[in-house]
């Protein structure tokens, strides 16, 4: 990774803050680390760090939640801002067939805009709203939100985040990174994640908790089971990424209902980091998409884009039967996720060649709502 130094010799009379595509890894200047008051003497947060030299010297790299101690000092996006991004990225959709996403970390704001477009009328794709509990730099839990359903905007889960990203090293492991001292991160208390959970599930929130590596997967499914009983039997909670499940998880998963949300995509665009920083024995087990299908647990395929570019369905399915990286090395061929099963996962009701011809009209009229 860079360091201040880096960036000084490109930009020293501004602060620069340059983000990891992941969003968990933050690099800046020295005259971001003098404008945002962050010095050597600053104690890391629970669940990030501050990276620094051998001297004690900051190195003006922070991960997760260490994240806040700068991002909170960069002026907020507008209304207007939020708006534009959120047109954009909806005809991207549009153009690759997408007529349904996910945003899996909303803070207030950004909701406030959703809520808006949907009122006037500019979402033409169904959007999941998932607000997130405790943003980076947060000492305490945002309020949960007030929930939300119309046929374009949905606001029915909360989000949490329980480790890092494994193409950085900073999902929560159990044991180092190849070749390296580094276990990641465990971004979550047990007991503040727990009561946050509970709060959450006792108001009628299904629970998102983005979880990669094995020690992170303990954790969550562990307090998914301890909230388990006091809840409405109808809720199903989910888990985004499932990087490394153990047996135990998989049992756990499956006896309470809980659906992985994976991203095959992964594989093609982030495997030459994952043979970069997994021994072999951990390369074969990563995000073993067949066996979680196979212990009947609830799979749902996504791209987390844009930690990844391509967010192509058909790129993600071909990565999903294929577990090829993009130069064409393969991850672990009995991890492959079954063509067929695939296949009967996407049959519909109506024939295929009636939802693309009805779509391609919808698309063609401006007018979503009678595309299905």
């Amino acid at each position: 990774m860079p360091t201040k130094l880096d960036l000084d010799k490109v930009i020293s009379d501004k602060p620069v803050a340059v983000i990891r595509t992941c969003a968990h890894q933050l690099i800046v200047n020295s005259k971001a680390l003098e404008v945002t008051g962050i010095t050597s003497q600053e104690q890391s947060p629970v669940g990030g760090e501050i990276k620094k030299f051998e001297s004690g010297e900051l190195k003006g790299h922070f991960t997760e939640t260490a994240l806040g101690l700068v991002m909170n000092k960069i002026p907020a996006y507008t209304a207007v801002e939020y708006r534009h991004m959120i047109l954009a990225a909806q005809e991207k959709f549009l153009q690759c067939g997408i007529t349904s996403a996910t945003d899996p970390a909303v803070m207030p704001d950004l909701l406030e805009v959703y809520k808006s477009m949907d009122h006037n009328g500019e979402l033409k794709i169904r959007v999941n709203a998932i607000p997130i509990r405790v943003p980076d730099g947060a000492s305490s839990a945002l309020p949960l939100p007030q929930k939300y359903e119309s046929d374009h905007l949905k606001v029915d889960t909360v989000k949490f985040f329980a480790d890092g990203g494994l193409s950085g090293m900073t999902a929560a492991m159990k044991r180092p990174y190849k070749n390296s001292a580094e276990h990641g991160v465990l971004r979550l208390d047990r007991n503040f994640f727990k009561s946050l959970a509970l709060e959450a599930q006792q108001a009628g929130f299904k629970i998102a908790t983005h979880a990669i590596g094995d020690e992170a997967m303990d954790l969550v499914l562990d307090v998914y089971e301890k909230i388990l009983g006091e809840k409405d039997s109808s809720l199903h909670h989910r888990i985004e990424h499932v990087g490394f499940p153990s047996s135990k998880n998989l049992e756990q998963m499956h006896r309470m209902s809980i659906s992985a949300v994976m991203q095959p995509i992964f594989i093609y665009e982030l495997g030459k980091n994952f043979h970069q920083y997994l021994d072999d024995d951990l390369l074969d087990k990563v995000y073993p998409l067949k066996t979680i299908l196979h212990s009947d647990i609830n799979v749902a395929l996504s791209t987390d884009a844009p930690v990844v570019n391509d967010f192509s369905p058909m790129r993600n399915i071909q990565s999903a039967v294929e577990r090829k990286d993009a130069e064409g090395n393969v991850i672990e061929a009995k991890r492959k996720f079954p063509l067929k099963r695939l296949f009967m996962l996407t049959v519909w009701e109506v024939p295929l060649p009636t939802v693309m011809r009805r779509t391609g009209e919808a698309l063609k009229k401006g007018n979503w709502q009678t595309s299905l």
